[in-house]
């Protein structure tokens, strides 16, 4: 004696069942098709050093392959350009440098005259910040800086560097770049 009994509901949850395994392939697919785009996707890399024979070194030594960097004129010294791999996905590197530190920090200019000033006045007195050296140093990264997503600073390992570090991400964050 066979009995068979069609249950509706059964029917219901295989239905929702196949649904659901239909929209895990499409969600499985859709994010498939993102990170092959991502992967496919360049990221661009600003790297940084603090003279411009030291940018020339990084770029030509990172290069993969034993090639050579192109170089191009920035607004105030090289950039080097590239292609390679940062972080497992592939790159553009943007080679450049500062001169030096960025910015200089002065008195304002009614203390330059040291004999008719209070030296202890200096002490509470105001400071002004000011482009040091080359003027054309703070575009010229903000130029270099536009499109990259990731920076990598390559500068000494002491205080001044450490103080020109913290002067570019300024000089970089200040162009609208996170």
């Amino acid at each position: 004696f066979w009995c068979c009994c069609f249950n509706n509901n059964h029917s219901k949850k295989k239905k929702k069942k196949d649904k659901q395994r239909t929209t895990s392939k499409t969600v499985k697919k859709t994010v498939k098709n993102e990170n092959e785009k991502k992967a496919k996707k360049m990221v661009r890399v600003l790297m940084v050093a603090e003279k411009p024979s030291i940018a020339e070194a990084i770029a030509n030594n990172l290069c993969p392959d034993g090639g050579f960097a192109s170089k191009r004129q920035g607004r105030a010294v090289p950039i080097y350009e590239y292609h390679g791999r940062f972080q497992g996905h592939a790159a553009d590197f943007v080679v450049t440098s500062t001169t030096g530190h960025v910015f200089s920090a002065d008195f304002h200019s009614k203390y330059n005259n040291w004999d008719a000033v209070d030296p202890l006045e200096l002490f509470t007195a105001q400071t002004v910040q000011k482009e040091a050296g080359n003027a054309r140093i703070v575009p010229h990264l903000q130029d270099a800086a536009r499109g990259c997503e990731h920076v990598v600073l390559w500068l000494d390992c002491d205080r001044e560097g450490e103080n020109i570090c913290f002067e570019v991400l300024g000089v970089i964050r200040s162009s609208g770049i996170t």
